[in-house]
């Protein structure tokens, strides 16, 4: 599923900003085929959320700190590096 269809269906969906960015983030590193140890590549991440309204934008951060305190990321010198629970979650 391409980024731009699952935004489309997150938001049919009437979700939270914050789980609508949970599920973003997951579903990017599936796009760009992240294994365990590799980092989210930030450049990549706010590249792709230029057009985000505000309240996604706002929601990005604890987003991705959501995702570490569920352990799918693990952070490093301020970096989301994949876990092995979140390489099962995309895979």
């Amino acid at each position: 599923m391409k980024i731009s269809d699952m935004m489309n269906s997150i938001n049919a969906q009437q979700v939270s900003p914050l789980e609508e960015m949970k599920n973003y983030i997951v579903s990017l590193a599936r796009e760009l085929r992240l294994d365990e140890g590799h980092v989210l590549p930030t450049n990549v991440l706010l590249h792709k959320t230029i057009n985000l309204n505000p309240k996604q934008r706002d929601a990005l951060e604890p987003a991705i700190n959501s995702l570490i305190d569920d352990g799918f990321f693990e952070e490093r010198d301020g970096k989301a590096f994949l876990t092995g629970k979140g390489k099962d979650l995309l895979y």
